[in-house]
C-alpha cells in the first residue's frame, strides 16, 4: 500500500483545542483528492486509575459536542515540553484528587487515525 502525496494544505480554523486543515492529495492511482479534512489536536493523555480498593476512577463532565453528561476516564492535554507521565500524574490529581506512586504507559495511539 502506497502513501498519498501531499500537494497542498490550508488551515480553515486554528484554535487552542482543535485545528481544521484541508489537504489536497494525489492518490497512488493518480487521482486528486482536494477535499480531505484533517483534525489536529494538542497532545493529551488518558489515564486508567485503579484504587487500592480495586475501584476504577471515572469522572462526570458535560460534553457540549454530544450534548450529554459523560462518564469518562481522566484525561487532559500535555503542556509544552511536558513528559506524558508527568501530565498523567498532574491530570489525575486535578480531576480526581488521587495521586498514584506507580504509573505505567500502556500505549500511544491516535484518537482517530482517519482524520488526525
Amino acid at each position: 500500500m502506497d502513501k498519498w502525496k501531499l500537494l497542498s494544505s490550508a488551515y480553515i480554523c486554528k484554535e487552542p483545542w482543535a485545528t481544521l486543515r484541508r489537504d489536497t492529495c494525489e492518490l497512488p492511482d493518480g487521482r486528486i483528492n482536494d477535499h480531505y479534512y484533517v483534525l489536529e489536536y494538542p497532545d493529551w493523555v488518558n489515564m486508567i486509575g485503579i484504587t487500592e480498593q480495586n475501584e476504577l476512577l471515572v469522572i462526570k463532565q458535560y460534553r457540549h459536542g454530544a450534548g450529554i453528561i459523560a462518564l469518562e476516564i481522566p484525561a487532559g492535554t500535555t503542556e509544552a515540553g511536558e513528559d506524558p507521565k508527568n501530565a498523567a500524574v498532574r491530570e489525575m490529581l486535578e480531576e480526581t484528587g488521587y495521586q498514584f506512586d506507580q504509573i505505567e504507559e500502556i500505549a500511544t495511539l491516535y484518537a482517530n487515525p482517519a482524520t488526525s
